[in-house]
């Protein structure tokens, strides 16, 4: 008799990024300032017959906007929105 089965559940745990750099001008040998980013996301897997995993980029984002903050210190620009 064939059989088979199925896969039905819920699986997610938390993801975070932090990243923080100080900005040194060489120039005059001293630390002018830092910048950091955070992030926070939430991976989860859900399951309906096969596991479909939907992983948080969290790294990803948290170094964009980590060089998005570094341009900012760095021009003296205000953020864009």
């Amino acid at each position: 008799m064939p059989g088979g089965g199925a896969c039905f559940g819920l699986a997610w745990w938390e993801d975070d990024a932090s990243y923080d750099a100080a900005v040194w001008d060489l120039q005059r040998k001293s630390d002018v300032g830092s910048v950091s980013a955070s992030v926070h996301g939430t991976s989860m897997i859900p399951a309906v017959i096969i596991p479909v995993p939907l992983i948080a980029r969290t790294q990803s984002a948290a170094c964009k906007d980590m060089a998005r903050e570094l341009r900012q210190f760095i021009t003296g620009s205000e953020p864009r929105t």
